[in-house]
């Protein structure tokens, strides 16, 4: 997933000190996407999904 990428090029940059473009060449457009991904725990769950969890937690 794309935004798995873009959480580890965040982390790279902010606590590394990485920059995006040893990863990729990279625009202003791309840097914000990268700075705004979140960690797989933080994003939005589809309702079936969700639901899903629910049923194996008994």
């Amino acid at each position: 997933m794309i935004e798995d990428f873009d959480y580890n090029e965040q982390q790279a940059m902010v606590n590394f000190g990485i920059m995006p473009d040893v990863y990729e060449e990279a625009g202003a457009q791309r840097m914000n996407q990268i700075m705004q991904a979140r960690a797989k725990k933080d994003r939005p769950v589809d309702a079936f999904t969700w639901m899903q969890s629910l049923k194996s937690r008994r």
